[in-house]
């Protein structure tokens, strides 16, 4: 089993924005969580998985308000690819 450790992503809603002329870019938000994801990845040097694999996300509540919860694995499975 290989376990990883992320900062929380940011939501999907918030993974990207509309600009004028270009369409969709990555949010600033996003681009720095997937700056500091890489880092926490490269720190923890996890091994690589070959073939099938499960994915199981623990989310910690940063506070008492509610939240989708499936809004973030999609930030996450995009980064592991």
């Amino acid at each position: 089993m290989t376990t990883i450790s992320l900062p929380r992503p940011p939501s999907v809603n918030n993974l990207y924005i509309n600009v004028p002329n270009r369409g969709r870019v990555k949010s600033k938000r996003y681009l720095m969580w997937i700056q500091a994801a890489k880092a926490e990845i490269a720190a923890q040097r996890p091994s690589r998985v070959d073939g099938d694999y499960v994915l199981w996300l623990y989310v910690e509540r940063p506070d008492n308000r509610k939240r989708d919860i499936f809004n973030l694995p999609k930030a996450v499975e995009d980064l592991l690819v």
